[in-house]
């Protein structure tokens, strides 16, 4: 199955593992679902990543936001 998911449900995701958009995410990590993106949304999620709210909330620096950015990458 593949699946569109907005940026919002992404980033939530990320940010709460036990909602509603964390369990989605989880499900796209355990390959329940194919995520499908395009350009556009892949350098925007990457661009809220950078947020320097949303990187004190996840305690992500640089690189892990670069690992992230490529594991989005190969698998969407």
């Amino acid at each position: 199955m593949k699946v569109v998911l907005d940026t919002n449900v992404l980033i939530s995701g990320l940010l709460s593992s036990h909602s509603v958009p964390g369990r989605i995410v989880q499900g796209w990590r355990k390959n329940h679902f194919v995520l499908v993106l395009c350009e556009f949304q892949w350098n925007e999620v990457i661009r809220v990543l950078h947020y320097p709210k949303i990187r004190n909330i996840l305690k992500w620096d640089e690189a892990q936001i670069n690992e992230y950015a490529c594991l989005l990458g190969e698998r969407c």
